[in-house]
């Protein structure tokens, strides 16, 4: 086995020996694995019969009968803006601070020069 000088590492990128581009997984795993299950259990489907109130619940009451049930109009409204959520984006949200001050410093992009 190599041994290495002090202060040097023996896997200077990170994660596996081997695995290019550093360690951990590709930046698109989770993305990738959340769009799998939700088209698999088309959770969009139900998302939208939830938010139209179709009956997406059943019940068995003492007789023995299966009792369908539709959503409630909190699970509609959270149903809905999901959907909205993900087919639109979410809406911008804007800040009020307070401050009308400005600040005493500019900002300069790398490589660039401020002259006073």
């Amino acid at each position: 086995m190599a041994r290495f000088k002090p202060g040097q590492s023996g896997n200077p990128k990170g994660g596996k020996i081997g695995h290019k581009g550093g360690g951990g997984r590709p930046p698109e795993w989770l993305k990738a694995k959340c769009q799998e299950l939700i088209d698999r259990n088309q959770l969009i489907e139900f998302l939208a019969d939830v938010a139209a109130g179709k009956d997406v619940d059943q019940r068995i009451n003492e007789n023995g009968e299966v009792l369908k049930i539709p959503a409630d109009v909190k699970d509609r409204l959270k149903a809905t803006e999901m959907l909205l959520d993900r087919g639109f984006g979410k809406a911008t949200q804007v800040m009020d601070l307070g401050q009308t001050e400005t600040f005493p410093f500019t900002i300069i992009r790398p490589g660039e020069v401020k002259v006073a």
